[in-house]
């Protein structure tokens, strides 16, 4: 699942890449050999975890993985289809330490998305009130962006309702 992963959503996407950085990890080593033999990327093995050194990096890692299972509802094994989403949103989501998104940071203004302004996405109902985690955040900016059926139904209901008002 790994290797169809890397293989759609990186080089289809991207293009050809020669090398994958590991930490030899074995759940990686088997997708790394079938990336190796298949497509010709060589892995460049790095030392293994260091859990006192990482932990600010993995930090942000924790919320993107809450995120994906958050929205898979559960089901570990729907991952790749919403992975992309789930880095879109976090990619739009303002961060706590600077209060910018990484969007803003890189472009200088914040995106505004075609589907916000014709499926009316930012009426979509949230399921909690007051302060929501940036898992949370992350999670509900990620039904936006995939416009799920049940949420479109929702928001299509308040619009109705406010033009009878």
């Amino acid at each position: 699942m790994l290797c169809t992963f890397i293989f759609k959503e990186l080089l289809c996407r991207w293009g050809p890449i020669t090398k994958i950085i590991t930490d030899n990890v074995p759940m990686y080593k088997v997708a790394v050999d079938e990336l190796m033999c298949k497509y010709g990327i060589h892995p460049i093995h790095v030392s293994p975890d260091n859990s006192q050194a990482n932990s600010i990096v993995e930090r942000q890692h924790h919320d993107v993985c809450e995120a994906i299972i958050k929205i898979c509802k559960g089901d570990k094994m729907c991952w790749n289809q919403v992975v992309h989403s789930v880095f879109w949103a976090e990619y739009i989501t303002i961060q706590k330490a600077t209060g910018l998104s990484p969007y803003f940071m890189m472009h200088g203004v914040e995106p505004i998305f075609p589907f916000n302004l014709a499926k009316a996405t930012f009426l979509a109902p949230l399921k909690h009130q007051g302060t929501l985690t940036t898992t949370e955040l992350m999670a509900w900016c990620t039904c936006q962006l995939q416009k799920h059926t049940e949420d479109l139904e929702a928001i299509r209901e308040r619009v109705v309702a406010a033009c009878f008002m």
